[in-house]
């Protein structure tokens, strides 16, 4: 049974970074749930991988923009809260943050980063579970220090050591 949870928290006092990559500014990011409006832009016909509204009514959706431009969504991440951590249901970079032409970097680590920060709020020591998609395994292990569940292949997760690495690395206090 998931631990039930009626209001998140944990929005106010951490923010992170990200890096445009034309110009090599650091910008600091916030962290927010989700506006309905920010549902309707994200979809398939936006160049996003999915259709965001979809998910609202089954998880969490958390967005991150940056402090100086916040209609700017740069990232979604939809998660559920279980018994002892978080599940990362679904993650995904702005349209305009994947690929080779990636206007920022970093957007990613910070929203998988804030999930830890969530995690060790809710006394899941920082807890991210997730399953990947076959093809990006190897990525998640080398890129954010991901391990392989023991007895599933394709799920993930993020232990407490590295879960307070990418709080360190990525969120401000």
């Amino acid at each position: 049974m998931a631990k039930k949870i009626t209001k998140l928290s944990g929005f106010s006092e951490v923010s992170g970074r990200i890096q445009n990559l034309i110009t090599t500014e650091i910008f600091e990011t916030e962290f927010s749930p989700v506006s309905l409006q920010d549902l309707k832009d994200a979809t398939v016909n936006n160049g996003w991988a999915y259709n965001w509204a979809e998910f609202a009514d089954a998880f969490r959706i958390v967005k991150i923009n940056t402090i100086n431009n916040p209609k700017i969504v740069h990232g979604l991440v939809a998660f559920t809260v279980d018994k002892d951590y978080i599940f990362m249901d679904f993650i995904e970079n702005a349209p305009f943050n994947r690929g080779a032409n990636k206007i920022y970097s970093s957007v990613a680590g910070n929203l998988i980063a804030f999930l830890c920060h969530l995690s060790q709020q809710l006394g899941f020591n920082g807890y991210v579970v997730f399953k990947s998609k076959p093809q990006l395994v190897d990525y998640y292990i080398s890129q954010y220090d991901a391990t392989k569940h023991p007895q599933q292949k394709d799920i993930l997760y993020i232990s407490p050591e590295n879960a307070q690495r990418f709080i360190n690395r990525y969120l401000n206090f």
